[in-house]
């Protein structure tokens, strides 16, 4: 029997985070409903005392725990923490998912990375997000096993997997910061532990982003955020951590030259991981196109073409007016825009 815990920090202020926060629960509770030999718990540290009631009287098929934030200030590893020792007494897992409230569980993502770990003598990974990993980094969700500790890359802050032998040899999650960099001092506390995190890439679990930090005051986001800075070199410090490990900013985002990002894009359409971020991709391949060189054009239609997507009209027309503007800025525009308009219709349906 393999035990999970799934701990959430949450702070439900709108109708919007409530039904976030909601979506991860039920999402998580549908991932592991056939997994046999799975015990599935969630704990939740709430911090909405209306919607805590609202969660506690909820009926769900498995056990759901909600109690009170319990750090004051608020301090994110501090609430993951507490939750992991309530855990700990009440079900003895054998796996913690440290969770933010924003997540969307699809399929058996759960216990099929648990698997994972345990096949692979795993003790700490994350799952993939379609948008970071596949539009922003260009990995490709195809059950690859990608090792390393760079942030949103490797580690998603939002969602980790950590074995509880692994939790207990770093000594608990690192509450030297109250919440961003709370990822970057659990991968430098992995570091020095000599522990592996790797990111898996066939166990999909969706990301909202932010949604609750948007609805801070400017004032406490900075304080949760950008002033959190210091506060993390010295925690680093205190720690020892190695000094070659770079500081990877969250607001930093990986950034892919436009052929290669389109490309990427068209690659990334065809696993059914994306289905549902079909419009999103056309949309990114519509900006990369803005700037393309003609040359580099020729190249992207064929590529495009060896994968067969098919798009719906409207894209397809948005798609096609970019490219024509494009190829008419170009010398001799139009037998350009003549000879690619035939290798555009080759391969797409209006």
């Amino acid at each position: 029997m393999t035990r999970i815990a799934l701990l959430i920090v949450a702070d439900s202020a709108t109708p919007e985070l409530e039904k976030l926060l909601l979506l991860t629960v039920n999402s998580a509770i549908a991932s592991c409903a056939n997994a046999p030999g799975t015990e599935f718990s969630i704990l939740c540290a709430e911090k909405n005392e209306h919607f805590r009631d609202v969660l506690a009287s909820m009926d769900f098929s498995t056990k759901v725990l909600v109690v009170a934030q319990s750090t004051a200030p608020f301090n994110y590893n501090g609430e993951l923490n507490a939750l992991a020792r309530l855990a700990t007494r009440e079900t003895g897992p054998d796996y913690f998912i440290l969770a933010n409230s924003d997540l969307e569980f699809i399929g058996d993502c759960i216990p099929r990375l648990t698997v994972t770990m345990q096949q692979q003598q795993m003790l700490s990974a994350s799952p993939y997000d379609p948008i970071v990993h596949g539009i922003q980094y260009g990995i490709s969700p195809d059950g690859s096993i990608v090792p390393g500790y760079s942030i949103r890359r490797h580690l998603t802050g939002w969602c980790i997997f950590v074995q509880k032998d692994a939790l207990t040899a770093i000594g608990g999650l690192h509450e030297g910061v109250a919440f961003w960099y709370s990822d970057n001092i659990y991968a430098d506390q992995l570091r020095k532990a000599l522990i592996d995190h790797s990111l898996v890439t066939d166990c999909i679990c969706e990301h909202a982003g932010s949604k609750t930090l948007f609805t801070k005051q400017q004032s406490n986001q900075q304080h949760l955020t950008i002033s959190e800075f210091d506060k993390y070199q010295s925690a680093r410090r205190l720690l020892g951590a190695i000094d070659s490990v770079s500081i990877d900013n969250n607001i930093k985002i990986a950034s892919l030259g436009s052929l290669q990002q389109f490309l990427t894009v068209c690659h990334l359409l065809t696993f059914p991981a994306f289905e549902r971020h079909r419009e999103t991709l056309f949309r990114q391949a519509v900006w990369s196109f803005h700037t393309l060189q003609p040359v580099s054009i020729m190249s992207a239609l064929f590529l495009m073409g060896s994968t067969r997507v098919i798009m719906t009209k409207v894209l397809y027309t948005e798609l096609w007016t970019v490219i024509k503007n494009r190829l008419d800025q170009s010398y001799h525009g139009i037998a350009r825009f003549i000879r690619w308009r035939l290798i555009w219709e080759n391969f797409t349906k209006d």
